[in-house]
Order: structure tokens, then sequence, then C-alpha cells
């Protein structure tokens, strides 16, 4: 629970500062994704995909991201920082809304911006707790409001 309240406030922080908010979107993303647990197991990679509607917000450095994954029944939020040289370091976290289950990870990401209405993310990303390692690809369209 303290985990949600520390995502809604980083959200309720960027959404905030309405005066530096640049763009704001809706959309799916629509991710594809490779992960390993520490330490290794039999299988080496648990493949994931799905799709995931979300709500993003985008600021000079700083973007936000509130989703719905679909395939998982669960709410996520992911609060990113742009550096200088386009590569993104981010915060995400994910509660199951069918369990006690919960997600808190760091990761990389690289988007590339095809237009304003469609990106391409790859990113490598672990939990907080090292558990395990992921790899993914998003392919995310969406509509700009403002």
């Amino acid at each position: 629970m303290k985990k949600s309240l520390v995502i809604i406030a980083f959200f309720a922080l960027t959404t905030a500062t309405y005066a530096q908010i640049q763009k704001v979107s809706i959309g799916i993303m629509l991710p594809a994704t490779a992960t390993m647990g520490f330490p290794a197991q039999e299988k080496p990679f648990k493949t994931g995909f799905g799709v995931t509607p979300s709500f993003n917000v985008f600021m000079d450095r700083l973007h936000t991201h509130l989703m719905y994954d679909c395939s998982g029944n669960n709410a996520q939020a992911l609060v990113g920082y742009v550096f200088a040289d386009k590569y993104d370091v981010y915060l995400f976290g994910s509660k199951n809304l069918n369990s006690r289950g919960n997600y808190l990870g760091l990761g990389i990401e690289k988007a590339i911006v095809v237009n304003k209405n469609l990106a391409i993310v790859g990113y490598v990303e672990t939990d907080l707790r090292i558990k395990s390692f992921t790899i993914g690809a998003t392919l995310h369209p969406q509509l700009v409001l403002r």
C-alpha cells in the first residue's frame, strides 16, 4: 500500500505543475517482454505481451503514465526522467487488483518517436529487490489531447 501511495504522490506532483505540461495524451501500449529471474531458472526467460491503455503527461524532461494492464488486471504507473542524451530513467510500479501482489522496478528506456502519435520504446528493467531482469519493446500509439 505504501508503494502505491508513493506512485500516486509522484503523479500528483507532476500534474500539479500544470503550466509546465507540454503534452497530454491517451493511448494504448503494446508491450512484448522477456523476464529472467534470479537465481536462473530452468527456462531462462519468461515471455509476455499485453494490451495496456494509458493516460500520459509529458513535461520538459519528466513524463508520467497511468496504465491498466488488461492481461493481468494490474493498475500501473511510470514516472520517468529524460537525460540530455535522450535516454530515460524511470520508476515503474504495478499493483495487481485481484491479489496483494505488487511490483516496483527501476529501468532505462530509449524512445524512438515516429511522429506525434506513435513511439517505439525499448527498455531494460529490474525490480528493486533485484530478483528479476526484464528486457522489452513497446509500440505506443497515442492520441494527443493537449
